[in-house]
Formats: C-alpha cells, sequence, structure tokens
C-alpha cells in the first residue's frame, strides 16, 4: 500500500548554528537536498489495552496456580478428601466384623513372586520341623504355616537348645540334683512294664561325657526293679556305682536268673511292673551333680507282642522326644514316660532353622487341607463343576470346571449312621473358592491383627480424622477471628481485659483439659471436638489482633474513617481483607495440628470409642513396629501428606489472597 501525500512532512536536516555564527549563517542559501520526506504513519500513538480488568479472586487463583508446589499439595489433599469419601464406599470389605482367617496379611498390589508389594514376607532364623512319616511335609511348623505357599526354602544353620521343642532333636538326658536338695540320691525309672524270660532281652545305654558348666559328673548305678509275688518291689543291680560313661549293654535274663519271678506258667517266666532304675550319687553336696544320658534301648529276639509285653516302649534314642512325652494321655498312663525325683532335663539338642518365602495369601486362601460335608460337594456337582460317586469313593473324583470347583482332590471319605448314611470328606480345597470368592483377594495395605482390611480402614480413619479437623478448626477460627478483630480494633481497656483472659486460658496445658473433659465426658467425637475448642482459638486470635494493630493505622483506613465508614465496615471491608493473607495460612495448618493432637492422646491410651480415626489406628498397632510394620507405615505416610500437604496449601493460600500482590506476575 503506498503512503499517502498527507503521511510525508518535511524534516529539516540543517543543524543550528550557534549565535556566534548568525550572520554567516543568514547568508547561507537553503536548498531541497536540506528537506527529506518522513512517513509519519509509523509514529506510535495510545493503544486500546488488550487486557480485561481483573477481580481479586480471579487474580488471587491465578497467583495460586502459578505456585507449583501448592498445587501439588491442593490435588493431594483432594485426592485423600475423596478417598475418605469413596473408599469405604467402595470397598465392601466388612471392617466392624472382620473375617479372621485373614490376619496379617502382607500388602498386595502385584502378582507373588516379584519382590515388591506382592503380598509375599522373607522369614529368617525360623525352626525346621522333620516331618519322621512324610519327608516332603518337612519345613516350618505346619501347624504355623502353610507348606504349599512356602518357596525358596532353605535351611540355614542349627543351634543347642535346653529345653524340650518338637523342632529339635538328639540331645541328652541331663539327670541331676541340685546341692541344696534334701535327698540324697536322684533316680530315674520308667512306668512299669511286664517282662518275659521265655526269649532274650536286654538293654543298652549310651552315656555322654560332655563338660557342662557348674556341674560335676558324678558317679551312676543301674538297677532293674520288678513287683515279686508278695507285691513288693524286688531290686535287681545290674551295676554298682561307677564312672563309666561308655555305651553299656546289660543280659536281663542273666540278672534275673538268680532271683524270683512274679509268677511261672509253663516255664515262662513273668516279671510285672518292671522298671529300668538309673540312680546318681549325690552325698557330695558341695557341687552340682549330673550324669547325660544319650539313649536306652530294650531289645529281644522276639516279635511276639503277648512274650515281650510293651518291654520295648520305654526306649529312647532322642532325649527331646523323651522329654516330651506325657505321663497321662487322657486317664491313660503311658507305659513309656520317665519318672524322676530330680531334675530331668534337656541337654544340647540340635534345632535346626531355616529362612523361605511365605505367599500370606496363598497361606490364607490357596490350597489347605480340610473335612466338606456331603451336601457341599453335592452343590459343587449340582453346579456342575466336578462329578463325585459318594459309593465309589475318591476314586470318582473329576474337575469339570478348575476355574470354579474349589476342591482339587478328594484324600478319604469317611461314613457315619446306620438308616441314613451320611459322607464327610477329606479333600484339598481352594479355600478362597470354599468362601464364594470369584478370585484370589488382593489388601492393597494388607490386613492386622483382626482380619480388617487396612486400606479401608484408614480411610475411615482419616474421614473420621478430617471431620474432626475441619471441624473443629472452622470453629476455633470464626470464634478466634471475632475475638482478636475485637481485641485488636477497639484496643486500650478492652484489648488488655481479652489478652489477659486469653493468658490464663492459654496458660493451662491443653492435654490437662483434654485428659479432664474425656474422663468426665467420656471418649466420643463431640468431646473431642469440645475440648479442642477451649483452647485451640488461641492461636488465630493472637494472630488476628495483631494483624489489626497492623492495619488499623493505615492511611485507607483513615480516610474510611474520615468519610464516616462504620467499625464494622472498617473491619470488614478494610482491614480484615488485607490481614486475610497471614491469618488463613494458621488456619489452615489448624487442621493437622488437630489431627496430631487427636493421634497423641490415643497414644495415652484416651482415644476416640467406637470410632476408627487415624490415632486409634496408630495407638492400637503401635506393638506391631517389628514383626508387622506396614500396619503403622501406611496411617503414618497418610498423617504426613496430610501435614505437608496442609503447609504448602496454606502458603500458596496466603501468597495468593494477599491483596498487595495483586496484578503481579511472580
Amino acid at each position: 500500500m503506498k503512503p499517502k501525500k498527507d503521511d510525508f512532512q518535511f524534516e529539516n536536516k540543517m543543524i543550528p548554528n550557534s549565535s556566534a555564527n548568525s550572520e554567516q549563517n543568514e547568508k547561507e542559501t537553503i536548498v531541497d537536498d536540506d528537506f527529506r520526506l518522513v512517513n509519519t504513519s509509523n509514529y506510535s500513538r495510545d493503544q486500546e489495552f488488550e487486557t480485561k480488568p481483573t477481580t481479586f479472586w480471579k487474580d488471587s487463583i491465578k497467583r495460586f496456580s502459578k505456585n507449583k508446589s501448592s498445587v501439588v499439595a491442593a490435588y493431594i489433599l483432594g485426592i485423600l478428601l475423596l478417598g475418605s469419601v469413596f473408599v469405604p464406599i467402595i470397598d465392601q470389605s466388612n471392617v466392624a466384623d472382620p473375617s479372621p482367617y485373614q490376619v496379617y496379611l502382607e500388602p498386595k498390589l502385584f502378582d507373588g513372586g516379584t519382590g515388591f508389594w506382592d503380598g509375599c514376607r522373607h522369614y529368617t532364623d525360623i525352626a525346621y520341623y522333620e516331618d519322621p512319616v512324610d519327608p516332603s511335609q518337612s519345613g516350618p511348623d505346619p501347624e504355623d504355616f502353610n507348606l504349599n505357599a512356602v518357596s525358596n526354602l532353605q535351611k540355614t544353620g542349627e543351634q543347642y537348645v535346653n529345653s524340650y521343642s518338637k523342632f529339635a532333636k538328639g540331645g541328652y538326658v541331663k539327670l541331676g540334683r541340685k546341692a541344696d536338695d534334701i535327698n540324697d540320691d536322684c533316680y530315674l525309672e520308667n512306668i512299669g512294664f511286664t517282662l518275659k524270660t521265655d526269649v532274650s532281652n536286654s538293654v543298652e545305654i549310651a552315656f555322654g561325657e560332655e563338660e557342662i558348666e557348674y556341674t560335676q559328673l558324678v558317679a551312676y548305678r543301674l538297677d532293674f526293679i520288678y513287683d515279686n509275688s508278695s507285691n513288693y518291689e524286688e531290686i535287681v543291680p545290674l551295676a554298682e556305682y561307677s564312672k563309666d560313661y561308655s555305651t553299656r549293654s546289660f543280659d536281663l535274663n542273666a540278672a534275673l536268673a538268680s532271683v524270683t519271678p512274679t509268677s511261672s506258667i509253663g516255664g515262662v517266666n513273668s516279671y510285672e511292673n518292671g522298671k529300668l532304675s538309673i540312680t546318681i550319687d549325690c552325698t557330695d553336696k558341695t557341687a552340682d551333680s549330673c550324669i547325660l544320658i544319650k539313649s536306652i534301648e530294650f531289645s529281644t529276639d522276639s516279635d511276639v507282642e503277648q512274650y515281650v509285653e510293651s518291654v520295648t516302649t520305654p526306649n529312647f534314642t532322642d532325649a527331646n522326644e523323651m522329654i516330651g512325652r506325657v505321663y497321662k494321655i487322657g486317664n491313660d498312663i503311658q507305659t513309656n514316660f520317665w519318672n524322676s525325683n530330680g531334675d530331668k532335663y534337656l541337654y544340647n539338642a540340635i534345632m535346626t532353622s531355616c529362612s523361605f518365602d511365605y505367599d500370606t495369601y496363598a497361606g490364607a486362601f490357596g490350597i489347605m487341607e480340610m473335612t466338606i460335608d456331603q451336601i457341599k460337594m453335592k452343590d459343587y456337582v449340582y453346579n456342575g463343576w466336578c462329578k463325585y460317586n459318594f459309593r465309589v469313593g475318591p476314586s470318582s473324583f473329576e474337575i469339570l470346571n478348575e476355574k470354579k470347583c474349589p476342591v482339587t482332590e478328594v484324600i478319604s471319605q469317611t461314613e457315619s449312621g446306620v438308616s441314613v448314611v451320611t459322607y464327610n470328606l477329606t479333600c484339598n480345597v481352594y479355600y478362597y473358592r470354599y468362601k464364594g470368592m470369584s478370585s484370589m483377594p488382593r489388601f492393597l495395605f494388607g490386613t492386622d491383627q483382626s482380619g480388617r482390611d487396612m486400606l479401608k480402614y484408614v480411610f475411615e480413619g482419616l474421614r473420621t480424622s478430617l471431620l474432626l479437623g475441619i471441624i473443629t478448626s472452622a470453629i476455633c477460627f470464626i470464634f478466634g477471628l471475632c475475638w482478636g478483630a475485637i481485641s485488636g480494633y477497639f484496643g486500650g481497656n478492652v484489648d488488655l481485659a481479652m489478652e489477659r483472659f486469653t493468658d490464663i486460658l492459654g496458660g493451662l496445658p491443653w492435654i490437662v483439659i483434654m485428659t479432664l473433659c474425656i474422663i468426665h465426658l467420656g471418649q466420643n467425637f463431640g468431646v473431642f471436638a469440645l475440648a479442642l475448642c477451649l483452647t485451640g482459638w488461641i492461636g488465630t486470635a493472637s494472630t488476628t489482633r495483631t494483624q489489626f494493630y497492623r492495619f488499623k493505622g493505615r492511611e485507607y483506613v483513615l480516610a474510611s474513617r474520615t468519610l464516616g465508614a462504620s467499625d464494622m465496615r472498617l473491619i470488614f471491608k478494610h482491614i480484615l481483607p488485607n490481614a486475610m493473607g497471614t491469618i488463613i495460612t494458621g488456619a489452615v495448618l489448624m487442621i493437622p495440628g488437630v489431627i496430631f493432637s487427636e493421634a497423641t492422646i490415643s497414644y495415652l491410651g484416651l482415644g476416640l470409642r467406637g470410632l476408627s480415626s487415624l490415632g486409634v489406628i496408630l495407638s492400637s498397632n503401635q506393638g506391631e513396629l517389628l514383626s508387622h510394620s506396614f500396619l503403622l507405615i501406611f496411617p503414618s505416610v497418610i498423617i504426613a501428606l496430610l501435614e505437608i500437604s496442609f503447609n504448602l496449601f496454606g502458603n500458596g493460600l496466603r501468597d495468593a489472597i494477599n491483596p498487595t500482590l495483586k496484578g503481579e506476575d511472580e
């Protein structure tokens, strides 16, 4: 586009001369080259603003959005708030009535075996149980662990134990007496049995010669005792007092040849209530006395039970097993029990330890052996999950639907009743299917000692804690704002009287006030809120008072007063909006403060009754820190997120609503 003629004007290129040369300049000739055309269309002029006027709150939101840390904190608080509302609704597990079979399940997000958040737990230094019947069932105690859930099982070492354990083996029976015992001698003898001498009978005893701290190996003697025909105890010496601790064998028939038997029928001598007695010499009371017995084995050359009559039942080759024997099972006296009038202890038995990974979900909901009745089995057959014929038995079992059938194997079948026969089946069962679940459950936060789902439990506690914090903080904020505004605005005697009351109330420890309220009024939600509100407003009142003293003397306040503004207008229109930035920060931080106060009082055993809160959860699980730390980690993380997020959110909110920063980019 060509410029118009009016867009051009002449510009004088001549340089002005000084007054000293004015006469010379007048004589100079002006020519056309001294002027040039200039395009005036490029000159700058006043233009209309491209931006539109904004409101205070829009500008506050704009400033807040530029504070990235405060925005992230706001998102976290929003997620926690929504979680506290919707997680207890979505999660259908019943926290009030938890399941006892799902206790202490580890947190699980990924499949088992991934090594992280997979519901597995690594155990070390666990006693290793060797199954004497089925070695494949050896491992950690089957009563405590489901062996189907054990993986990476390794024996890690051996240690000596001196007390009975079903996991130990070997060792010695320590027979002894302390020096201050009243008896001179100490004996060990088994409960009586019947011995017949038409076959060869002998006994072999193995001793230990290990050194025992603070004890002295002493002499011992061996006797065979039985009831003679007159029902008196007859003592037959096998060995006099000796310190021979080598393995010794004795021919019982030869020892009994010179004594009268209890009875003799058809040339077979019978010795009733026979027992072996081992006695140690304890006449020296200046030192502890003991002997170590490794094993005692009776033997006979006949396997016919009617002749032997339990002569081998007192045998023991495992001292740990012998110490674990009981005198009676019900009303039956055990003939393999060994009685003593002194100390009968275990010494240096070996216990093997192991380490392994344990899938807590497979242990609680996986395959396990259990008994089911015929009604349940008929239901499974009716649903088309399996086939089973009760007349044929376990061999007729067949799985038709592997994804739904709880039973994986029928081990045995028992029947009862005469006219109406009922069946009970011992089966390997997927327990989660048996309980009606379609798949193996997952608990993201695990379960506690009562089987409660910690995810739902924690967010229910978060909801209670947030409600307590928000309600209490709102009451304290409103009351403290009014109190501080009146005190700071009017000043003088009004301020003096109000401050003295605040000082007296603030001098009382809050924990004392809280404790007294709980003791006299109960441990419910309302009492907690009341106790926290009694002194919680003082901080807000103090901050508000300080801000009013700061702003009430400003020029714009004096100008408004001069123009006839009322006290209410000055307080709420001119002073309070300018002071709100600092006040709102303290109000926001009051919410996590209330939550921490409730958690603190819960640790003193004065927590909420009938309600779950973060403080109650931490208090009830504080004893699980070493064994099941996740029960404390997740509630603690939630409290930490609340504290950090409220702090960052409060700082961003303070800067956003500060009127002095209105219009600033940073």
